[in-house]
């Protein structure tokens, strides 16, 4: 069957570079009516003597699959597992191998510096995990989402948390997943952390581990997270956090670290502009925008965040139309109300989106997100108030689906 010589070429070439698919036959992965078919195929063969007794005591193997009802179950059961390893292999050697050390230092320059209040409460040097270096159980690539993981974690929790060895037991309570997103968007942990469950740690012992209940809480909270922040993962909703997280295979939370390495620094602002200005003072700035391309764009921002950072901020339009290399600004207002008389730094309370859509012309579908956060001054104090501009960037062909 012409399907049966394609899914061998299938797997042929992903083995040449490097999937492990050894158990895999092609077979497998076709479908359950295309696969009666090549059993009722293999009987006609094997009646008609048209192939070798090594050939046709294979051939047998297959036909026994599709004999009855039960037989047919096993057939599906390892047509799902064939699938589900052919995808993980897949992603492993074209997405996964793309994550390198020098790739995961450039995302993490971009991080904004620890406030001064962290580094006062920070008395311990960062420890070292080189201890993951040299491993024969991951992959370079997966040593790199391990560390990546522990340096978040310890960004948020301190530098005395356990280091992150592995991808099942210690991501399973979605602590240290809570703690990635926080590290990228703080304004999480004053919107969330009353939902999330932290393990404690009991004098002369380990960290005890959650109970299953608070385990699936915690992963539905990281998904709540990802969705407010308007990263959601995949198609998962917020509520099936046991089938992504808690009860997911080893395999699946690489997966799901995988994804939030790549969609996290986007959250990262790119800059600050600060507002100084005194309490009950509106203080207004521009944020020069520019069209590159020969087609008009047309931005739509709105402010989103706790009621706190709305009140600050506010946008002077929510639509900006740029023609063919043209420019435009966008203009923010900020009249602070609440202010403190301290040096630390002051926290992420809410963003400002920005979605950019193409007027004319066909190219293919595009996205780009640039980060600008927002932080009101009032000399000599410090605000409490900082919002995140967010400016994402959308080319949409003639016959392009919705944004990524």
């Amino acid at each position: 069957m012409q399907t049966l010589r394609q899914y061998e070429a299938l797997l042929t070439h992903l083995k040449s570079c490097g999937a492990t698919l050894a158990g895999i036959r092609p077979e497998m992965l076709i479908e359950t009516e295309d696969f009666t078919r090549l059993a009722r195929s293999y009987a006609r063969q094997i009646e008609h003597r048209e192939v070798t007794i090594v050939e046709a005591d294979r051939m047998r193997g297959w036909i026994a699959l599709d004999n009855d009802p039960p037989a047919r179950e096993k057939r599906e059961r390892l047509a799902q597992a064939a699938w589900r390893a052919t995808l993980m292999q897949t992603i492993k050697i074209f997405v996964l191998n793309r994550v390198t050390p020098a790739k995961s230092s450039r995302k993490e320059s971009s991080l904004p510096k620890e406030s001064s209040e962290t580094q006062k409460t920070t008395t311990k040097p960062r420890q070292s995990n080189n201890g993951l270096g040299g491993s024969n159980v991951f992959s370079v690539s997966e040593q790199v989402l391990l560390t990546w993981l522990t340096r978040h974690a310890r960004r948020v929790f301190g530098d005395d948390y356990p280091r992150v060895e592995n991808f099942g037991s210690d991501l399973r309570d979605g602590v240290v997943f809570y703690a990635v997103v926080v590290s990228h968007w703080p304004a999480v942990q004053d919107l969330f952390a009353h939902k999330m469950t932290f393990p404690k740690k009991e004098t002369g012992q380990s960290t005890p581990g959650l109970t299953e209940q608070q385990c699936v809480s915690n992963a539905c909270v990281v998904l709540e997270a990802l969705a407010f922040a308007r990263q959601p993962y995949a198609d998962a909703d917020v509520s099936s956090g046991s089938f992504v997280i808690t009860n997911a295979s080893s395999a699946e939370r690489v997966l799901f670290t995988l994804f939030l390495h790549q969609v996290l620094p986007q959250l990262t602002p790119k800059t600050t502009i600060a507002f100084p200005c005194r309490l009950g003072r509106t203080t207004s700035k521009d944020v020069s925008l520019q069209n590159p391309s020969g087609v008009g764009v047309t931005y739509c921002a709105s402010l989103e965040g706790p009621e706190s950072a709305i009140s600050q901020f506010s946008l002077e339009q929510s639509v900006i139309k740029i023609g063919g290399k043209g420019e435009a600004a966008v203009r923010v207002r900020c009249s602070p109300t609440i202010a403190r008389a301290e040096t630390t730094d002051s926290e992420d309370l809410g963003r400002t989106t920005t979605t950019k859509k193409k007027t004319g012309g066909d190219s293919n579908h595009e996205r780009e997100t640039l980060g600008e956060g927002l932080q009101a001054e009032e000399p000599p104090r410090i605000p409490t108030a900082r919002c995140f501009l967010v400016l994402t960037s959308s080319k949409e062909g003639a016959s392009s689906g919705s944004s990524a």
